[in-house]
């Protein structure tokens, strides 16, 4: 085989680990790093879900919710990397049969560059704002303020939409802030 130095080529090289095994048993794909944390796409609670960890001293913390509160601490655990092909992994996830959060869904989609689907939102599924801010990387609180400026009116108790329009249309909202 002969390579030809003279044709410009574009040569990506990814070091940094994207899979990671906890206990050897227990696959974190990492999706983002964001304020510090790292948002995976995991297994943790039995159904594909998008998680936040932050790294302690002599472990890690688990968030799933955006208030702030750790849901799990694993104390004397770490994540070790693992050589697996990312996309491979994300293959499976997405053709797989496990159920799955609409923002592990939306986050699946987006890595294997599907369009996404509106029909996915099934019938009493919410999609809430903070799995928007965590898709879009927008911090929760500016989100917010973003919403109350613009006279959306929180649609309940919480701020969650269960209309895949209204979703879409907050989307585009937000991607102001992603920007800023």
């Amino acid at each position: 085989m002969i390579i030809d130095f003279t044709v410009p080529r574009i040569l990506v090289i990814d070091f940094s680990p994207r899979v990671f095994l906890r206990a050897r048993t227990h696959a974190y794909l990492l999706i983002r790093e964001v304020n510090g944390r790292g948002q995976f796409l995991t297994l943790e609670s039995g159904s594909i879900e998008v998680i936040n960890v932050t790294k302690e001293e002599d472990g890690f913390r688990v968030y799933t919710h955006s208030d702030g509160e750790s849901d799990k601490a694993y104390i004397g655990h770490l994540l070790a990397p693992y050589r697996y092909d990312f996309m491979k992994a994300i293959r499976s996830l997405h053709e797989g049969t496990l159920g799955r959060s609409a923002l592990a869904d939306r986050e699946l989609r987006n890595i294997l560059g599907l369009k996404p689907s509106e029909t996915k939102l099934e019938a009493g599924t919410a999609c809430s704002l903070a799995d928007i801010c965590i898709e879009l990387s927008v911090d929760p609180t500016e989100a917010r303020k973003l919403l109350r400026t613009s006279g959306v009116e929180k649609p309940g108790a919480r701020w969650e939409w269960e209309l895949p329009s209204d979703v879409n249309e907050i989307r585009e909202l937000l991607r102001g802030l992603q920007s800023s």
